[in-house]
């Protein structure tokens, strides 16, 4: 092979300016192709979080904020969901890691594949996987345990869920504890095949995620009530969360169907719902009060906008905390009802959180319609 490298490299100069420019694209191509990004990301010191066919990037690196960057292992291509919504190769997060133009990303990475055997990148057929294509792998459930102490205990103590919210999900075999006494949330199609399966530990001091790498991320974790209003959350337990607080208030849970995203970068899978659900003509978008959740709202609404002019979408964000059920514990600990909470400003939350008592005369004036003015059409 080097002998033929040297035979290769005296004899380049030999090709015509467009022979040089095709192969130089063909090199460029088997770059973008052939380089895993995740692995590449790897090398260069970033932590990743591997989501069934994605990797998410974890935490900040050379100050830019790159943990909504989310790659396709499939595709070999990522999104950098706080710029835009445009699917980059590998050499672009090179460009985008050194701040550097596109001839030096090339240079870098040339050394990482065998492309100064030009003849043979000329003739090596490439065969893409499509991100449409469907998955082949199988999606099996882990196994169940005899019982849900863990999971009540957990869901119930440690997260303040309403025990009615629990007691639904495990009813309707959306929710099971495994032999490791984790929770086990599961989704299923309208034929009873499940499509959808994550873990999250109930050891509170040791935190677990995981996904099933045969979820299928273009519908992620949809929960079906025919209803003509969906609410979408980032995380399933914001949702439980959500429901718990809409339940706090005397809502009906099953009035509405929910759409939790598993992360903001699957922001898509709201569309592919709306696209396959009719009915619905209401979305209350709830993700994160973070960049990464206006982010993705913001996606979510444009799309809705442009493909939907029918759907009316509004945004229902935690008023003091990140998340939904941070929001929820914050209520539960300091005495604070539903309607007083939607009926009040940030600054006010944060002053009954200080002296309980004075949001004890306000509850006896609110009423049910509070929650439907402050949830923006709930």
């Amino acid at each position: 092979m080097k002998g033929g490298n040297k035979l290769m490299a005296k004899s380049k100069y030999f090709y015509s300016e467009a022979e040089q420019k095709r192969m130089n694209k063909l090199i460029c191509q088997r770059i973008r192709d052939d380089i895993p990004i995740q692995d590449y990301a790897a090398s260069r010191g970033f932590q990743l979080e591997r989501k069934g066919k994605y990797y998410q990037i974890i935490g900040e690196k050379n100050h830019s904020d790159f943990s909504s960057v989310m790659i396709n292992s499939e595709t070999n291509r990522y999104k950098h969901y706080s710029v835009d919504n445009k699917p980059r190769s590998v050499i672009d997060f090179v460009m985008e890691v050194d701040g550097c133009d596109q001839a030096t990303a090339i240079n870098t990475l040339k050394p990482l594949i065998d492309t100064y055997d030009l003849e043979a990148a000329m003739t090596k057929e490439k065969k893409h996987v499509h991100k449409a294509e469907k998955q082949t792998s199988e999606l099996t459930l882990p196994e169940r345990a005899d019982t849900s102490r863990n999971v009540y205990a957990y869901l119930t103590k440690t997260r303040q869920i309403n025990k009615d919210i629990v007691d639904h999900f495990i009813y309707n075999g959306n929710l099971y504890q495994d032999n490791h006494n984790n929770c086990v949330f599961v989704r299923y199609d309208r034929q009873g095949n499940p499509t959808f399966c994550s873990k999250r530990g109930t050891n509170t001091y040791k935190r677990f995620m995981w996904e099933h790498p045969a979820n299928d991320y273009n519908h992620c974790f949809f929960i079906d009530n025919g209803a003509d209003t969906l609410i979408v959350n980032e995380a399933i337990i914001d949702t439980m969360s959500v429901m718990s607080i809409m339940q706090d208030c005397g809502r009906q849970i099953n009035d509405y169907s929910y759409l939790n995203l598993s992360g903001t970068p699957k922001w898509e899978a709201t569309v592919n719902i709306l696209r396959e659900n009719p009915l619905i003509k209401n979305v209350i978008l709830a993700c994160d009060n973070d960049d990464a959740g206006f982010t993705a709202m913001n996606n979510i609404r444009e799309s809705i906008k442009k493909e939907f002019p029918n759907v009316n979408t509004t945004d229902f964000l935690p008023k003091t905390e990140n998340d939904w059920n941070a929001q929820l514990q914050f209520n539960r600990e300091h005495g604070i009802s539903t309607s007083v909470y939607l009926k009040s400003s940030p600054e006010q939350l944060l002053s009954f959180a200080q002296d309980g008592s004075q949001s004890r005369h306000i509850i006896e004036h609110s009423n049910i319609l509070e929650f439907e003015k402050a949830g923006g059409g709930f």
